[in-house]
């Protein structure tokens, strides 16, 4: 197998790590705004998202920070408690154990673990 070749497969897989994170996130929101606010309710949040944040649900893993702050315009101080349910189940998710950190926010917790997880571990 030439260079290109081994190079190109490298880039396949990293690009399908980042496809895998996008869609682990996704389905972990949705779990989690499905169990504490039900379906149709967890469907019009992200439909405000979408139409006052210009945040549609796709968009969500590579704008966390507007989705967190979308999230706070909407729902107060609530906002950290679904926040920290995300994590949590998003780490378990990876089979990663979930610490918390001083100083440490919503996106801060998502960059990390993409981050981790392009890295191999």
């Amino acid at each position: 197998m030439s260079k290109e070749a081994v190079l190109d497969s490298i880039d396949v897989f990293r690009v399908d790590k980042g496809k895998e994170f996008d869609r682990v996130f996704l389905d972990v929101v949705d779990e989690v705004f499905w169990q504490v606010f039900g379906e149709t309710v967890s469907d019009t949040i992200l439909l405000h998202l979408e139409r006052h944040n210009g945040l549609s649900r796709e968009e969500i893993p590579h704008n966390v920070e507007e989705f967190s702050s979308g999230l706070s315009e909407l729902l107060g101080s609530g906002a950290h408690i679904l926040e920290r349910l995300v994590i949590k189940l998003l780490y378990s998710r990876f089979q990663l154990e979930y610490e918390e950190k001083e100083g440490y926010g919503f996106s801060d917790y998502v960059k990390e673990l993409r981050k981790g997880l392009k890295r191999g571990g």
